[in-house]
């Protein structure tokens, strides 16, 4: 068996293990950035807004589905390694299977999750942030007025009210962007894992013809061996 494959074995095991690792994490902290929307349900309300409105609701279905995915393929990940994938120089029927498997599930988590990305980012880039600032400001501003009745007083607290709003709420969320490279790393891993085996059954093969050559040789000359002494005799 080829150290190069022995070694690319190793190194994609590990990485495919890591990657589905990586899935689960995602999934946990996929929806962090939209739980700041809930802060202002009152005003997209106020303008009308559906999308802003029911966004984080809309969204926990498919953070639920990434959380399942996730488990499903650091479970897999797991067997590659009880099974010792990784490491052995000869790979049995149920190493293929799981190798299978992950890349199987893992092209179909991929793409599942650049889908659904995709989606909710073009959901997410209609909503009117530009118009939720200012009924922020214009809300903040009045209710302080109404309070205190000092226009230098109730700009500053509108003016907290919205650095309020950007520390809660991102209008490019960097999850997007995140998901679509996990997304297209999920994949080329999968795909490198099945083209390990592909390697590894290939280079078996070769071994196998080698040590059917070597045999057959070894065959051949134990019966010169005893022809010879067959003759002598």
């Amino acid at each position: 068996m080829k150290i190069s494959q022995m070694r690319f074995q190793k190194a994609i095991v590990i990485t495919a293990f890591v990657v589905a690792a990586l899935t689960l994490v995602y999934a946990w902290i996929f929806s962090t950035d939209f739980f700041g929307l809930s802060y202002y349900t009152d005003f997209f309300k106020t303008l009308n807004d559906p999308i802003g409105y029911n966004y984080y609701d809309k969204i926990q279905p498919l953070n639920s589905r990434l959380e399942l995915f996730g488990f499903l393929f650091l479970l897999i990940a797991v067997l590659l390694f009880l099974l010792r994938t990784f490491a052995r120089r000869r790979y049995y029927l149920v190493n293929y299977i799981t190798t299978g498997l992950y890349s199987g599930f893992g092209i179909f988590y991929g793409v599942f999750l650049l889908l659904n990305v995709m989606d909710f980012k073009n959901i997410y880039a209609k909503i009117d942030f530009k118009a939720l600032v200012e009924e922020i400001y214009r809300s903040t501003y009045n209710s302080t007025m109404y309070d205190v009745e000092n226009d230098a007083i109730a700009k500053k607290a509108a003016a907290g009210a919205i650095d309020t709003f950007k520390y809660r709420v991102s209008e490019d969320p960097k999850v997007f962007i995140i998901g679509i490279i996990l997304a297209v790393i999920v994949v080329i891993v999968s795909v490198l894992l099945l083209l390990n085996a592909i390697w590894k059954i290939r280079e078996q093969k070769k071994e196998d013809e080698l040590y059917r050559e070597e045999d057959a040789a070894i065959r051949k000359a134990q019966q010169e061996k005893a022809k010879l002494q067959a003759e002598e005799l």
